[in-house]
């Protein structure tokens, strides 16, 4: 009996083994189809800086031949004053970017005279070719100089102080192009999101190639009118839905106009 028992499994053990391959074969397939994400997919997640300057965003692209890698992080500023960033003031430092090992590569603000919660973006252009796998973790450490100004006249401006951010973030795949895009609600209490994220007019975020969602949120006493979109070559899927689908391709200003 026992002999009759090891005969039916081994029997069962054959018969059945091409499923087993099969779900096998499934299993291996799955896992590289997660390994295959959309460059949307690749968006920074954390990064903080000082209480003044309240981090937005920042971005490490990925390395090709005819896009170099670039870091960038945009912030706000919140010191109540406007506030100037003299030339290289930017600097950031990485490991196994650009070069092997730890390295310092410099970089600028914009604008050079930020006023009282106005946008920043520092940018820093990396050479060489070294780049971690798409969608592998990267860290990046960040000091910004900059003035304390009265005014937006240069020469209001005095001190030399030093902020300093740390962010941390997913590698976006080679190949992947960053665009700028700014926003803009009539009236200017609006609100335009995102994929989920909101921004309100006279913002902007650097966001990777690709389709998005966007939402127009009213201000109180207006409803949705159109949406119009200035660019080179982004579009937007309807300019009288509320709710649209954005191909970013280019930097674009992004507008949603609102009536009464």
């Amino acid at each position: 009996m026992f002999k009759a028992k090891q005969q039916s499994a081994l029997e069962l053990l054959t018969t059945y083994s091409w499923a087993f391959l099969i779900i096998a074969v499934f299993i291996a397939a799955i896992a590289i189809l997660a390994g295959s994400r959309a460059p949307a997919s690749y968006v920074p997640s954390t990064c903080n800086i000082s209480p003044g300057f309240p981090c937005e965003q920042a971005v490490l692209s990925g390395y090709n031949s005819v896009v170099k890698t670039k870091f960038m992080v945009t912030f706000t500023n919140n010191l109540g004053t406007p506030i100037y960033f003299p030339s290289n003031s930017f600097n950031v430092t990485l490991t196994n970017v650009g070069d092997a090992g730890i390295n310092s590569y410099s970089g600028n603000c914009t604008p050079l005279v930020a006023l009282k919660g106005a946008q920043v973006s520092c940018i820093s252009q990396i050479p060489g070719t070294v780049m971690p796998s798409a969608g592998s973790q990267a860290s990046a450490s960040f000091a910004m100089g900059y003035s304390i100004c009265k005014n937006m006249q240069l020469t209001s401006c005095s001190g030399t102080y030093r902020t300093t951010g740390f962010s941390l973030q997913s590698v976006s795949p080679p190949g992947t192009s960053l665009y700028t895009i700014s926003f803009v609600t009539s009236p200017n209490t609006g609100i335009i999101v995102i994929n989920g994220a909101s921004y309100s007019s006279g913002t902007s975020a650097i966001l990777v190639s690709g389709k998005y969602t966007a939402y127009a949120s009213p201000p109180a006493g207006y409803t949705f009118g159109s949406w119009s979109i200035t660019s080179t070559s982004s579009t937007l899927s309807s300019t009288t839905l509320q709710n649209a689908t954005l191909t970013l391709s280019s930097n674009a200003t992004l507008q949603a106009n609102f009536v009464t």
